[in-house]
């Protein structure tokens, strides 16, 4: 019975302090987060910007001549399309194919938005490219 009523005191005094509200935790301000974020668009660097321009001018050369020689049944060696590319697409700055691919290379590892807007950009390329020998084998077949 003893153990019972120390039991029971222990319960009765300890009971309003289990009993008091606690508030709960505020979550983080996620909103004013999200703000600051769209504030601080990221930018490519002033390089990458350069050398984007030159990769645009450098993948339309190469995607125009795989479909010439596509359409023309001409057998070509990458290697070889890519130089003549990289020579061909007015731009001075690299002499081969191997400088050029190096600066695009440890651009995309510097420059987040550089590397995602290259791929982007090779993706939207390649595709135009399907679409084009897939016409044309369309028209060839058809006609």
């Amino acid at each position: 019975m003893r153990w019972l009523m120390t039991f029971l005191i222990a319960l009765a005094l300890g009971a309003p302090a289990f009993a008091q509200e606690v508030p709960p935790p505020q979550p983080p301000k996620e909103d004013e987060k999200k703000e600051e974020k769209k504030d601080e668009e990221p930018k490519m660097s002033e390089e990458g910007q350069k050398l984007f321009a030159d990769v645009k001018l450098v993948y339309a050369k190469y995607y125009e001549i795989i479909l010439a020689k596509t359409k023309a049944n001409e057998e070509y060696k990458a290697e070889d399309v890519w130089e003549t590319a990289v020579k061909e697409a007015k731009n001075t700055k690299y002499k081969d194919r191997t400088e050029f691919h190096d600066a695009v290379a440890k651009m995309k590892a510097k420059d987040r938005l550089f590397r995602k807007d290259v791929n982007e950009l090779i993706t939207k390329h390649a595709k135009e490219y399907a679409e084009a020998v897939k016409k044309w084998s369309g028209e060839k077949d058809g006609g």
